[in-house]
């Protein structure tokens, strides 16, 4: 297969928003309720359950709500 060269925004990638590392931050992809590109950081991760940050607020997510959230990650 063959691998098209592309300018450095396109280091960025769609992914599961579990394949982020904790601690590292992504923007989001069209998530219904909110803008997309907003900021979403990964607090922590513990037995399968994540607590992210976006815009000023803690949520807490199950890791099958998690696989659900794609984000722009580099």
């Amino acid at each position: 297969s063959t691998r098209k060269e592309s300018s450095a925004a396109s280091d960025v990638y769609k992914r599961q928003l579990i394949s982020v590392r904790t601690g590292k931050t992504a923007a989001l992809s069209g998530i219904p309720g909110f803008v997309p590109g907003t900021q979403v950081t990964i607090l922590s991760e513990l037995h399968g359950y994540y607590v992210v940050m976006v815009k000023g607020s803690k949520i807490g997510l199950d890791k099958e709500l998690a696989k659900k959230i794609i984000v722009y990650a580099g």
